[in-house]
C-alpha cells in the first residue's frame, strides 16, 4: 500500500508539470481505515485554527490526488481536509471498478463517522460527479452535517437519471435490467468500458486532448466499471426522500457540462425541499472543478462561512 502511494503521488506531480501547477504532496497525512473487510485509503490536510472539516469524494474510478487544486484551496482557505478513495478506487482496497451504490455510501459513513470523531468540528460534504452523487446521498441520511457542496448530484431511482448516460434511449430499455441483474451474480463482474456509457471523448481536460486520454494513459486509473455498478448507478435510489432534508445544499454546476446537464440538475434540485443554492458557471466543462478552481472557490469559500454564521446564530447574515 505504501509504494502504491508513493508511486501516485510521484505520478501527480508529474500531472502538475504538465497542467502548469505544483501542489506540496508532503502536506498530506494518509490513513487507512477498514470497512467491510475493505481497506480505504483517507488522505487528509490539516489546517491551522480550522474552523470547519470538509470530507470529499472524488468521481467514478477517480482518485483524491486529482483534485489536488480544489483540495489544497479548501486547505490554504483554512479548512481541514479529509478526501478518500472509497473501494474500487486508486489506493484503496476492493475490485477495481466493481462496487455499488450502497457499498460507497458505506465508505463515505466510515470516513465521515471518522472525520468527527477525530476533529469535532463542523463538518460538510462534498464530491464531484459520482462523489457528489454519494455525498448528497450522505448529506440526506445523516442531517447532522453542516452543509453539502456537490459538483453535480443525482436521483438515480428517478426515470430522468437515463439522461445522465451516453445514450439516454438505450438506458431506458436497459432500465429494467437494473432490477434484475443485481439478482443474477454470475452477470455481476461483466467489464463495462466507461466510454460506452459516458462521452468522454468530448470533455476536455487542461493538459490533455481529453477524459478519454486521461483514463487511459494514467496507469492508476481503470477504464472499466462492472455490470455490478452499471446497474447500482440504474436504480438505486436515495436513503430518505429528498423532502424530509433540512441540510443546506450548495451545488456548483458546470454550464458546459455535457454528462450532468444544467437542465437535468435544476429538475432534481427543485425536488430538495431543504434550503439550496445553485451556481452555474457558463460555459465551463464538466472537470471544472479540476481544471477551474479559480473560478468557484470563494464561492464555495462564502457558502461555507455563511452557514457557519447562521449555525452561530447570526441567522439573518
Amino acid at each position: 500500500m505504501n509504494n502504491k502511494i508513493e508511486s501516485m503521488k510521484k505520478w501527480s506531480i508529474e500531472i502538475d508539470k504538465m497542467r502548469g501547477s505544483s501542489h506540496p504532496m508532503s502536506e498530506y497525512q494518509t490513513v487507512i481505515l477498514s470497512n467491510d473487510g475493505n481497506e480505504i485509503a483517507v488522505d487528509i490536510l490539516e489546517a491551522k485554527e480550522a474552523k470547519a472539516v470538509i470530507v470529499f469524494m472524488p468521481g467514478t474510478n477517480a482518485y483524491t490526488y486529482l483534485y489536488n487544486d480544489y483540495l489544497f484551496a479548501l486547505f490554504n482557505l483554512g479548512y481541514h481536509v479529509v478526501a478518500f478513495d472509497p473501494r474500487g478506487h486508486g489506493k484503496s482496497g476492493g475490485r477495481p471498478g466493481g462496487y455499488s451504490i450502497e457499498e460507497l455510501l458505506s465508505d463515505f459513513t466510515c470516513v465521515a463517522e471518522y472525520t468527527k470523531k477525530r476533529f469535532q468540528l463542523p463538518l460538510f460534504v462534498s464530491g464531484s460527479s459520482q462523489g457528489g452523487i454519494t455525498a448528497f446521498y450522505y448529506l440526506l441520511k445523516d442531517q447532522s452535517v453542516s452543509g453539502g457542496i456537490c459538483h453535480n448530484l443525482a436521483d438515480l431511482s428517478d426515470p430522468r437519471s437515463v439522461e445522465l448516460i451516453r445514450y439516454p434511449r438505450l438506458g431506458k430499455w436497459l432500465r429494467p435490467l437494473s432490477l434484475l441483474i443485481p439478482k443474477l451474480k454470475f452477470f455481476e463482474k461483466i467489464p463495462v468500458a466507461m466510454c460506452l456509457y459516458l462521452d468522454l471523448k468530448n470533455e476536455p481536460v487542461k493538459g490533455f486532448k481529453n477524459a478519454k486520454q486521461v483514463l487511459y494513459e494514467n496507469p492508476f486509473l481503470h477504464p472499466y466499471v462492472s455490470l455490478k455498478t452499471l446497474m447500482s448507478l440504474g436504480n438505486t435510489s436515495p436513503p430518505k426522500p429528498m423532502s424530509e432534508s433540512q441540510v443546506p445544499l450548495f451545488v456548483i454546476q458546470a454550464g458546459g457540462d455535457n454528462i450532468f446537464r444544467t437542465n437535468y440538475i435544476e429538475y432534481i434540485l427543485s425536488k430538495y425541499l431543504g434550503e439550496k443554492k445553485i451556481k452555474i458557471y457558463p460555459g465551463l466543462p464538466h472537470y471544472m472543478i479540476v481544471d477551474y478552481v479559480d473560478q468557484f472557490i470563494n464561492d464555495v469559500d462564502d457558502w461555507i462561512k455563511l452557514q457557519l454564521k447562521r449555525s452561530r446564530g447570526f441567522k439573518n447574515e
